[in-house]
Formats: C-alpha cells, structure tokens, sequence
C-alpha cells in the first residue's frame, strides 16, 4: 500500500464507525457489497468500467488526490509518467468521480479551475494520535543532538538549500538521521546535501513500509526544507503532524503546504542557521516548541476528533 492510500483512504475509512473492506483487487461481489468506493487518485480499473459497475449496483465513488497530479521536468518520475501518460488517468479518475477529497482548499481550485470535478470535499490530514506506530518512540541518547530529515527521493531538489547551511552548523554537537533512504542518485544528493558531504556525523534509515515508518523518526529536530513553488504548494503537510506525534520541534521554509502551525520558520540561510543553532543548544526551548506543536495538531489534527468531516462526505 502506497502513502496517500494509506493516510488518505485505509486509515480514515478504519476511523469510522462503518463497515470497511480493503481490498487489492476489486471483484464483482465487491462492488454489489459496497454503498461507496473510495480510492486515491486511481486504480487498476478504467474508469469506463467502474462507470458501468456503479449504474448496475448504485454505489458511489469517491476519490481522494493529495498533491498535485502534473509532474514538473525535475521530478524523478517525471518520465515514467509522461510515457504511462499518469496524468491524464488520474484526471480520468477524478472526473468520473462522485465526489473529490482533497487536504486542501489550494487543490480544490486547481481540479474546479481545470473543470474536472465540482462536486470537491477539503478533508484535512489527520493521524490517530496515541494509537500503534503513533505512540511516542524513546531512542537511546549518544550524547549529541539529532536533526532528522525524512523524504524521499522524490523531494531532493528541497535539500539544495541546505548545503551551506549544514557547513555552518557542522561544529555543532548534531547527528544529522535521514529516514527514508533508498539507493539511487538523488538520494544520493539529499545525504550530501544534509551532512557537509559526510562531514557531519549521519545515519540512514532504509525505506519502511507505511504501517511501520514512524519508528525511523529518530530525532530532536525536524528540518522540513521546501523550495518555494506551484507544484510543491499543493502539497500535504503531513510531515508536521508526524513531527507532532514524534515530539519534535520543526525548523521548516516558510511556505505552501507549511504555513499555520507553531513552527520555526526560517527566512534564508541566515535564520535556518540561527533557528536551528538555538534549537540544539537551548534544550528548555526545544521542549517547548515541542509541546505547542504537539498541542495544537492533538487539538486540530487528531483524526479522532475529526471523524465527523468524514461522516459529512
């Protein structure tokens, strides 16, 4: 199961009081079962057939898309889904859809603006705080603080902006933990990119399955570098409510998906490099701007709390 199915549809469906089944593979008895299918942004079935299933046994569909479906020329997919022709399928998906669910309202423009579906529900992310993988884990202390990164290489070009700054924290007493490792050129660049090319004592965490990946969160800080832009804007700000859940402060850019959380924003190298040197060596700061974030994504984030915007769609 890939993230936004996950986060998007397997957990928020388990979060209701309504019968679920998570299937692979649709099968005819499936879809006579259901009153609603609910996938992310698409699925191994033509939306042509999923039309016809849905007129013979009157169930809904709802599909639910997390981020931006147009690749920019950067991107390391960008390729893979121009040949697969990725983009038109999804808008497929969405356009044949009953309803849309979206995290927020910058996504629900951009599908009205392109005239794909208006029938558009804003779902906010949400994690079911306390519960299995979202418990807090202790780690053991090796004497230094640890700045954790976790992405993957999807997002390597938001690390750029980082280099010289590592270069400035390097004579600090920080382990830099990067989660989400796998073997390939642009993770390749992230790891130098966030350890002065090895300079900065640094370790990796290999990709994990999504419901196991929260035990990689090994860190004091978050860092959350995000290059300014339109594709980068639409997407989630899942990675703040995870650092909620792990108890860590966030030095993060001040910009789309990020902005309206107690965080630390940094403006430019020169405050990336004041926020988060105030971060390691203040341990009462740290702890606090912990707290508030944890405060406010249990108040605001908590997919307990806010089962009822689900029930409404």
């Amino acid at each position: 199961m890939d993230g936004c199915s996950y986060h998007r549809i397997y957990q928020q469906n388990n979060h209701t009081d309504h019968e679920v089944r998570v299937v692979n593979n649709i099968t005819e008895e499936d879809l006579i079962w259901c009153d609603v299918l609910n996938y992310s942004r698409h699925c191994l079935y033509a939306p042509e057939f999923l039309d016809k299933m849905r007129k013979q046994h009157n169930f809904k569909i709802v599909v639910d898309t997390d981020d931006c479906w147009h690749t920019p020329l950067w991107h390391p997919l960008h390729s893979v889904w121009k040949d697969g022709r990725l983009s038109e399928q999804v808008e497929s998906h969405l356009r044949n859809a009953d309803a849309v669910t979206v995290t927020h309202q910058r996504l629900k423009d951009l599908i009205i603006s392109f005239k794909i579906n208006n029938n558009v529900f804003i779902l906010p992310n949400t994690l079911p705080y306390g519960e299995g993988q979202y418990n807090r884990y202790f780690f053991p202390n090796n004497g230094k603080v640890k700045l954790l990164y976790s992405s993957s290489e999807m997002n390597y070009v938001n690390t750029k902006m980082m280099v010289r700054v590592m270069k400035k924290l390097a004579k600090l007493p920080i382990e830099v933990i990067i989660a989400g490792g796998t073997k390939n050129k642009w993770f390749d660049q992230t790891a130098r990119d966030l350890t002065d090319n090895g300079r900065i004592s640094n370790r990796v965490y290999p990709w994990q399955p999504v419901d196991n990946y929260m035990k990689c969160y090994e860190g004091d800080i978050m860092l959350l570098p995000c290059v300014e832009s339109e594709f980068m804007s639409y997407k989630s700000n899942l990675k703040l409510l995870e650092a909620a859940a792990a108890g860590m402060p966030v030095v993060v850019s001040p910009v789309d998906p990020y902005l309206g959380f107690p965080v630390n924003y940094a403006h430019g190298e020169k405050q990336w490099v004041e926020k988060i040197t105030q971060l390691v060596e203040d341990k009462v700061f740290r702890k606090k701007c912990a707290d508030e974030l944890d405060n406010f994504c249990w108040d605001y984030y908590n997919m307990n709390n806010r089962s009822h915007i689900y029930e409404l769609i």
